[in-house]
């Protein structure tokens, strides 16, 4: 009977050996709580720079826009002046 308790008592520490080297290998394959929460908190972080950085050149955009529609405005009003000179110039230069 002692025999077949010290096989039994030997397979036990065996597998409670291989179970703590398979717990190991969890530990450092696998992140903590901790761990996540530092990695989210980076990436929370990353996303609101890229989103600054996002309403910064959309700022930029707009600015440049207003800048073109301003300039092209004075464009189509100068022409148009110019149209309407041309225009007057002609109609009293010539005599029917």
């Amino acid at each position: 009977m002692s025999e077949q308790m010290e096989s039994r008592i030997e397979k036990l520490e065996d597998d409670l050996a291989a179970m703590k080297a398979d717990l190991a290998v969890m530990r450092s394959n696998y992140v903590t709580k901790e761990d996540l929460h530092k990695e989210i908190d980076g990436v929370h972080r990353e996303i609101e720079g890229v989103r600054n950085d996002v309403r910064k050149e959309i700022g930029d955009v707009r600015k440049e826009i207003n800048n073109q529609t301003w300039k092209l405005v004075t464009f189509v009003c100068g022409f148009g002046t110019a149209l309407v000179a041309a225009t007057y110039f002609i109609a009293s230069q010539v005599k029917p």
